[in-house]
């Protein structure tokens, strides 16, 4: 695990290096940020009687707001291919745990909306009389 500042001069670093500088450069821009254990919204509950944190959250994210008030946002900005603020499909609205030194919070992450998905299916398609289904379809 390397600094933010590292991350920087070397231009690339793994998942947690690229989330951990995002944290930093939002906190430095004035946002509240934290580190977020995020649990798996297809799988494995959250279970209370567990105490291991990889069973119950085994994703770390970024968690940040803006001011007290607002929701807390979920960006997981080093695992590759994802939009901006978009998690993992295991990891949207999902149970997440935020927590620092003074207190411990539980909030679910944010879904993906459907204006998130940018593939597109094309099928020219040809019905026989006998009721036979021919022709091509593209995933974009």
């Amino acid at each position: 695990m390397d600094s933010p500042g590292e991350t920087i001069k070397r231009g690339y670093g793994s998942g947690w290096d690229i989330n951990s500088l995002f944290g930093s450069l939002a906190a430095v821009a004035g946002f509240e940020v934290r580190y977020a254990a995020c649990s798996e919204s297809d799988g494995m509950t959250f279970n209370p009687d567990v105490c291991n944190r990889r069973m119950n959250f085994p994703e770390i994210v970024i968690a940040l707001r803006s001011k007290e008030e607002d929701p807390w946002r979920f960006f997981d900005l080093g695992f590759d291919y994802l939009p901006y603020e978009t998690l993992d499909a295991n990891n949207m609205g999902a149970l997440t745990l935020i927590g620092d030194k003074k207190e411990l919070l539980l909030a679910y992450s944010q879904s993906a909306n459907a204006d998130a998905n940018l593939t597109e299916y094309k099928a020219t398609l040809d019905l026989a009389k006998d009721g036979t289904l021919s022709g091509t379809v593209t995933v974009e």
